[in-house]
C-alpha cells in the first residue's frame, strides 16, 4: 500500500519560486498530491476544487511520520494558486493525531489543531517541492506529468464541479479528448460492444478521490468509466460493486487496468462532477 515517509521540520533547500516558461502549475500540484518522491507521500489526496480559470487548486489529504512513541498523522486542506510568474501555497486547515502504521487513528487518540507557524513551514516545503519538480523535469517528464494531471479522474472530477463552460474550456484547452490515459477499473459488467472496431464493452468505476468524514475517516469516491476493447482477457474480469471496494472486499479478478485513448467525457447536468469517461483501448 502507501509508503510511510519521515518528515522533518527543517527548512527545505532553497529553490527558485519561478519555473520553466510554459510549464503549467497543475502538473506539479497533481504530481505532489499523487506520486511519492523524496520525503513526501500524500495520503488519501482528494481535490476539493479545481478552478482552471483562476489557476487555483484546493486539495485535502494527509501525511505521516514516525516519532519516538509511534506514528503521527497530519490531515490538511491546502490551496495552491498560480500567479503570472509565481504561485502561493496556503493551508486552510491542519490537524494532527496519533495513528497506526497504516495511517488510521489509534484508539482514544487526541486531535490537535496545528499552529500557524507549523502550517507556514509546511506551506514553504510544499512550494519548494512543487517548484523543484517543475524545474528539474526533462521535457518528456513534464509532458508525462501534465498528461497524468489533465487525464486524472480526480482532477477531471474537480473541474467538472465548475460551470459547464469552465469544464468545456478545460477539456478543450488541454485537449483531454484524444489523450492517452490509464485507469484501474472496477468492473460492474462486461458485454459485447456495439462500437465499431471494439469487440467488448466494460462498464466500470474508477477512483475519483476521497470524501473526508469525521475522526479521520476517508471514503473512496468513484466515477463511471466505459472501456471499449478487443482484449479477450476482459471476458475473465468478474463484476463487483463500489461498496466491495470501500470495504476492501474487491478481488483482483474484478480489477482491470485499462490503457487507451479518451474519446469522450461528460459532465453531469447539475455540474456536480463527471458523468462518465469513454476510453478506447488499441
Amino acid at each position: 500500500m502507501k509508503k510511510i515517509v519521515t518528515l522533518f521540520l527543517v527548512m527545505a533547500v532553497a529553490i527558485a519560486s519561478t519555473f520553466a516558461d510554459g510549464r503549467k502549475i497543475i502538473a506539479g500540484v497533481h504530481d505532489l498530491a499523487t506520486r511519492p518522491v523524496n520525503t513526501w507521500n500524500i495520503l488519501d489526496a482528494n481535490y476539493v476544487s479545481v478552478n482552471p480559470i483562476s489557476n487555483t487548486y484546493k486539495f485535502e489529504g494527509g501525511f505521516m511520520f514516525k516519532n519516538l512513541v509511534g506514528y503521527m498523522r497530519y490531515d490538511f486542506t491546502v490551496t495552491i494558486k498560480g500567479t503570472a510568474e509565481d504561485f502561493t501555497v496556503v493551508f486552510d486547515e491542519m490537524q494532527s493525531y496519533g495513528c497506526d502504521k497504516k495511517g488510521k487513528p489509534t484508539k482514544n487518540t487526541s486531535y490537535y489543531a496545528t499552529s500557524a507557524r507549523v502550517q507556514s513551514e509546511y506551506a514553504k516545503q510544499f512550494k519548494d517541492e512543487i517548484a523543484r519538480r517543475l524545474a528539474e523535469w526533462t521535457d518528456e517528464e513534464y509532458e508525462e506529468a501534465l498528461n497524468n494531471a489533465v487525464t486524472s479522474a480526480q482532477v477531471l472530477e474537480g473541474v467538472a464541479k465548475n460551470s459547464a463552460l469552465v469544464f468545456k474550456k478545460f477539456v478543450n484547452d488541454y485537449k483531454v479528448v484524444g489523450r492517452k490515459a490509464k485507469y484501474v477499473v472496477i468492473s460492474t459488467g462486461v458485454d459485447e460492444s456495439k462500437k465499431a472496431g471494439s469487440a467488448y464493452y466494460l462498464n466500470g468505476l474508477t477512483l475519483a478521490g476521497y470524501k473526508r468524514g469525521g475522526l479521520g475517516v476517508y471514503t473512496p469516491q468513484s466515477i463511471s468509466l466505459y472501456v471499449y476493447t478487443n482484449n479477450d482477457d476482459v471476458i475473465n474480469v468478474m463484476p463487483a460493486s463500489w461498496d466491495d471496494y470501500i470495504w476492501g472486499k474487491v478481488k483482483e479478478s474484478a480489477l482491470y487496468e485499462a490503457t487507451g485513448t479518451i474519446t469522450n467525457i461528460s459532465q453531469t447536468a447539475a455540474c456536480t462532477g463527471v458523468s462518465y469517461i469513454d476510453l478506447v483501448e488499441e
